[in-house]
């Protein structure tokens, strides 16, 4: 096994990081209690949309980078639960996280998704052709595409990119424009032990969240021992 393989299946231990994060490790019921509590939402209905989410993830038919289904079922629920229509997502890869979004948003809405190797045969592979009517697949780099967004016009950003300090500044500071009023942003990846570019990529997306302003905005959760982390912002202007 690879360094990099290792570094992604190393445990997540709250402990390890600054005690002024919120991070919350638990079941999928045990974070969706706190996303219920802390964010005013009914908890029966986040679990039921839960169970509705029937996309799997990483170690599930899709390939390591690819979000856990718990995880897609947290994203899935909130989604539901809000009643969101436009949603956004930076960094396609396989299509994982593109079908729990998709699924979500059916059958009024619509996802928009960044990638700049679109023209790589990997980029959407693996998205069910039963949603591609509630996708668009956008090939461009997210400095060029995001700044296109209409004011307000995104319910909300999931970001799974490049995992560098710039790219999540850059987001965020973007995410305050393009989001509605209240929106919400979701990082994955953010507690995550494997290296880009030489450092963790932990360190390199908790520091760009520091540079943008929001390290207290944040919730990051740990669910069902997830080694990736996901991280929740409801941004409000």
């Amino acid at each position: 096994m690879v360094r990099e393989d290792i570094e992604y299946l190393k445990p997540i231990n709250p402990s390890d990081f600054d005690p002024k994060l919120k991070i919350v490790k638990g079941s999928l019921d045990y974070c969706l209690y706190d996303i219920a509590l802390s964010y005013g939402l009914d908890i029966h209905a986040l679990q039921e949309y839960a169970e509705l989410d029937e996309y799997g993830g990483f170690n599930e038919g899709y390939p390591k980078g690819s979000i856990t289904r718990s995880e897609g079922q947290a994203i899935f629920a909130l989604i539901r639960i809000l009643g969101m229509k436009t949603v956004l997502e930076i960094g396609t890869l396989y299509g994982c996280s593109t079908n729990h979004l998709a699924s979500a948003v059916k059958p009024s809405g619509k996802v928009l998704s960044i990638d700049n190797r679109a023209d790589l045969p990997k980029i959407g592979s693996l998205i069910n052709p039963e949603l591609k009517s509630y996708i668009t697949l956008i090939d461009g780099d997210l400095f060029v595409e995001l700044p296109k967004i209409k004011e307000n016009s995104i319910d909300l950003i999931f970001e799974d990119s490049a995992h560098l300090e710039e790219t999540t500044r850059f987001c965020l500071e973007q995410a305050r424009r393009i989001l509605i009023p209240g929106g919400w942003i979701i990082l994955h990846d953010t507690l995550c032990s494997t290296h880009v570019k030489k450092i963790r990529c932990r360190d390199r997306m908790l520091s760009g969240i520091a540079q943008a302003g929001m390290s207290e905005d944040f919730r990051h959760y740990v669910i069902d021992d997830s080694t990736y982390g996901i991280s929740f912002c409801r941004v409000n202007k």
